[in-house]
């Protein structure tokens, strides 16, 4: 129902990209921004930016790359996942065999590397907590 002609507004999944490799965090970062329901809330270049990053911009969804310096992704989820059970870890890999070990970590779900880039919004919206209307 709308009150006076106006459309419920619906919360956009807040998104934080992390990925050492600046192209692919680029990239990644111009596929969510491309997506309505989608907002980027920022983006980290290894683990150890992201767990500081999960904490203070609280995003629905994190996708992470699993190799990274400092602190690699399995490492960072765990940590997230502990720290900010709210935050959903999407862990990008270029191996179908790291599925297992991301989830271990806390990871909610994985994705390949090669994957298209509707394949990666979808992953995002289904592992957002569903928004209600404002």
């Amino acid at each position: 129902m709308t009150l006076r002609g106006r459309q419920p507004k619906v919360q956009s999944i807040r998104v934080l990209v992390v990925d050492d490799n600046s192209i692919v965090r680029d990239a990644l970062c111009r596929i969510i921004q491309r997506s309505a329901d989608l907002e980027l809330v920022g983006a980290a270049a290894d683990g150890l930016e992201a767990v500081e990053k999960a904490a203070s911009l609280a995003p629905d969804v994190v996708v992470m790359d699993v190799n990274m310096p400092r602190l690699d992704g399995l490492g960072a989820a765990r940590q997230i996942s502990q720290r900010h059970p709210a935050s959903h870890v999407l862990m990008l890999t270029m191996y179908p065999e790291m599925a297992r070990a991301a989830r271990e970590a806390g990871a909610s779900d994985t994705i390949l590397k090669d994957c298209s880039p509707s394949e990666l919004v979808t992953a995002i919206r289904q592992l957002a907590p569903k928004q209600a209307a404002l």
